[in-house]
């Protein structure tokens, strides 16, 4: 018995067929082939790309062998693809990691309902070794994202810092290589933008270009060379999130070109990222610049929404297991000085007078320790 499969077509549209011997298809399901396992990632984006949906578990297990863990579908992706049932993950270092490779997305009846990581292009020039890319992928996996709720400056320095570590080109195609095994639900083309305006120096023109059309809260300053790196606020090396969109008007996706903008004309920056070792005080800073978007009336209730924005963030920098509960959002939008003073209380419950930046493991530590 031989097995048909179909395979990518050519220019032409003519369709190419591969045939597996009985012995080469015993072997598969056996796992003594493990495509999976092999070096060249080139390979295995070649090979994914022959799985479509309505595939079977065994036409997947032929072609990719066994996943390295399997795990259940929970949050965004549950929302996204109800249909999912298991996930079959390639590519991950340990058990519950993130899928370097690509994923598969299992229905209960055992075929394949979608396939994340399928289609881009081969990375030919990749300066590193497998491993350095699993690594820099599993780093991006916690990319925040461009919501300003959710935004996290502190996962946002350490991704500056491991991409500014490998050089520009390798930069670029490692967040290329991110975008092809990352889900649309995941944080993906404007988290990307904001990890570039922290990534690269200031352009010759004084500003970085718009990601996309739309509106965006609070609005960019009419000078844009104040807000050179709009949405992003680049306050003693910290980049903190100080806008986002209401409505988009235009093209989302970060597209190639865009990344290629870069490879032509980017100057990455020259130093990895070095937080101040007090970082609180980088709120009363931004307050009294020029860079404020919020009123200028401090104890107005469009400030204190903009004081609990840029709160929250250095919270999650400096301790991100501290909890600050409703203390701040029962005063959204409301004038007064109650968030002067919570904000002076967390200050001292935090207790930061002894923190300094690690720049190994890019976070903050007790220098007493």
């Amino acid at each position: 018995m031989t097995l048909l499969l179909a395979m990518p077509t050519t220019s032409l549209g003519i369709l190419e067929c591969a045939l597996l011997s009985d012995d080469r298809l015993e072997n598969n399901r056996n796992g003594l082939v493990r495509p999976a396992e092999l070096k060249e990632r080139r390979q295995f984006i070649e090979t994914i790309a022959q799985i479509h949906e309505g595939a079977t578990a065994e036409d997947v297990q032929m072609l990719l062998g066994q996943p390295d863990c399997k795990l259940q579908p929970n949050g965004e992706l549950s929302q996204s693809v109800p249909a999912c049932s298991e996930i079959l993950c390639y590519g991950t270092t340990h058990k519950g990691g993130v899928a370097t490779l690509g994923r598969i997305l299992m229905k209960a009846d055992g075929n394949v309902c979608r396939v994340i990581g399928r289609g881009g292009t081969p990375l030919n020039n990749w300066g590193y070794d497998e491993e350095t890319m699993r690594h820099v992928l599993e780093c991006l996996a916690d990319m925040p994202p461009s919501d300003i709720a959710r935004y996290d400056p502190r996962f946002a320095v350490r991704i500056v810092n491991e991409l500014q570590k490998l050089g520009k080109d390798d930069a670029l195609l490692a967040l290329k290589e991110y975008l092809r095994i990352s889900a649309p639900w995941e944080a993906g083309p404007e988290a990307i933008h904001l990890i570039l305006l922290a990534l690269f120096e200031i352009p010759k023109e004084g500003f970085f270009p718009r990601l996309h059309s739309g509106l965006m809260w609070p609005p960019e300053p009419k000078a844009r060379r104040l807000f050179p790196r709009y949405p992003i606020l680049m306050e003693q090396d910290v980049p903190l999130l100080i806008a986002s969109p209401m409505v988009i008007c235009g093209e989302t996706a970060i597209k190639f070109d865009y990344l290629d903008s870069f490879w032509k004309r980017g100057k990455l920056r020259e130093r990895p990222l070095c937080p101040p070792d007090s970082p609180l005080e980088i709120l009363q800073r931004v307050q009294g610049s020029e860079q404020w978007l919020f009123d200028r009336d401090r104890d107005s209730g469009l400030s204190n929404r903009g004081k609990i924005m840029l709160i929250k963030q250095l919270v999650r920098l400096v301790k991100p297991g501290y909890r600050l509960g409703d203390r701040l959002d029962q005063f959204l939008n409301l004038p007064g000085k109650d968030i002067d003073r919570i904000w002076q209380n967390i200050k001292t419950e935090m207790s930061t007078d002894a923190i300094t930046w690690d720049p190994v493991n890019n976070c903050y530590r007790n220098k007493r320790k």
